[in-house]
């Protein structure tokens, strides 16, 4: 009778590991496509005496948090030089948007104009375009900048954006975590499942702000930004977006005093952003600056000391601000509009020779701009050179990333994913010794029957 009773216990016990088994592999077969799933395996063990036969421990999640975790900063990484590579090409068309070499192409017919000017200097339509030339580089040099002004603006609202995302993920975490923390080290499908969540949020905020998460025994997620902590178990603090004297945005962390975290950034999204913001356009409306103001100062010593067809003279051929030379470049407008005064001719004795026509063409070639190293086009050129290598690093380094990034979700796939394939088979490993636990129950039963009735 005992051995009867213990052969129940086992057939039961077999049947609930199975009917468990069978429930965890249907679930990794519904959730094989579900972004940060981990693949989940029974947990069993033998029962102990009287009951004997196996018992169902609980759910174990298949992960290598090694490879999790360089996931997460890669993940991060990648995010981050994707964003760099797409502002790098924004920066290169802002200097070059019809793909005509921008504002070196426009000095070209600039020169141009003038060449035909010197063989008809006072022939008023050669003279409107000649002006209508300088205007046009004018006007080239404040579209570049108002560009790049309208790009950095651009990037600073992505940094807000990520922001906003990155306190709505972080709330989440620490919400995750107090459930976690709840429901205690016992293994489950529903502990699982929490996790599951909490980690592609941690992977999120990786991608928006090259947050760092450590995990600790208890299965606890603290969030740090730079060493500075942005969830610790329930409690989150939030990043705050606060405009500088410029009217951009700093990320600032109330630890317990603001700290600015700009530069404590993980490889991400806003650290990429921010880099654009502070580092690479300024660097571009520098160097528009300074060829403005080179510009205006060469072309104004010529127009000056000069003379117009109509005998004016002293009279200046750009203007510009002192604070931001490309934004303000524009004819002077003395001679906006009236093309007589364009200093063509030596002196007031002798107008209609060709004098400053020649010393304008002078130009072409003579180092006026970048400290006197350079010639207008060098400059001009000079600008689009360097985005254009900045756009090209970017686009090779934002592959080296991507195929980083491919290899570990690879490698996390090995480890975590799912395979239809071994599911459908372990579904069917458990079905079979389900019905052959259901047999020996039977078979007992039937037993214990004939015994009753002896």
């Amino acid at each position: 009778m005992a051995n009867l009773l213990q052969s129940l216990s086992l057939g039961a016990g077999a049947m609930r590991a199975s009917t468990y088994g069978s429930r965890v592999a249907a679930n990794n077969i519904a959730n094989v496509s579900t972004p940060g799933y981990s693949r989940q395996s029974l947990l069993q063990s033998t029962a102990p005496s009287p009951l004997l036969g196996v018992k169902v421990d609980g759910v174990a999640r298949l992960i290598d948090q090694s490879i999790a975790g360089q996931q997460r900063a890669q993940t991060g990484a990648a995010a981050g030089s994707s964003t760099r590579s797409q502002y790098a090409r924004r920066v290169e068309n802002s200097l070059d948007v019809a793909g005509d070499g921008g504002i070196a192409a426009k000095l070209d017919a600039m020169f141009s104009a003038y060449r035909r000017l010197s063989a008809t200097p006072t022939d008023p339509a050669t003279r409107s375009a000649a002006l209508g030339s300088v205007a046009d580089v004018a006007s080239t040099v404040r579209n570049t900048a108002t560009n790049l002004v309208a790009l950095q603006r651009d990037a600073d609202t992505s940094v807000v954006a990520a922001v906003n995302e990155a306190n709505a993920v972080a709330a989440n975490v620490a919400r995750l975590n107090g459930a976690i923390g709840v429901m205690g080290q016992a293994p489950s499908q529903e502990l699982a499942q929490l996790i599951d969540e909490r980690d592609v949020a941690l992977t999120r905020l990786s991608e928006l702000v090259g947050a760092e998460a450590h995990i600790d025994e208890r299965n606890v997620a603290t969030v740090s930004i730079g060493g500075i902590g942005i969830v610790i178990g329930d409690t989150q603090r939030v990043l705050k977006p606060t405009a500088d004297a410029t009217g951009l945005r700093d990320i600032v962390v109330d630890a317990p005093t603001p700290i600015v975290v700009n530069d404590k950034l993980g490889p991400s999204v806003a650290r990429s952003a921010i880099d654009a913001r502070d580092v690479t356009i300024p660097a571009r409306l520098a160097e528009l600056d300074s060829f403005a103001r080179d510009f205006a100062t060469a072309a104004n010593a010529i127009q000056s000391t000069h003379v117009g067809i109509d005998g004016s003279t002293g009279i200046n051929l750009l203007t510009t601000g002192a604070a931001n030379g490309a934004l303000t470049l524009a004819l002077d407008p003395a001679i906006a509009g009236q093309p007589q005064r364009l200093a063509t001719s030596s002196s007031a004795t002798s107008v209609g020779d060709t004098g400053g026509v020649q010393a304008f063409l002078g130009l072409e070639t003579a180092n006026v701009a970048s400290g006197g190293t350079m010639t207008l086009q060098q400059a001009a050129q000079s600008s689009i050179t360097a985005a254009g290598n900045e756009a090209a690093r970017a686009l090779g380094d934002d592959a080296v990333e991507q195929r980083r990034k491919t290899q570990l979700d690879a490698a996390r796939e090995q480890v975590s994913g799912v395979s239809i394939q071994d599911e459908m088979l372990s579904l069917d490993r458990y079905q079979r010794a389900y019905q052959a636990a259901a047999r020996v129950i039977t078979t007992v039963d039937e037993m214990l029957e004939t015994l009753m009735r002896m």
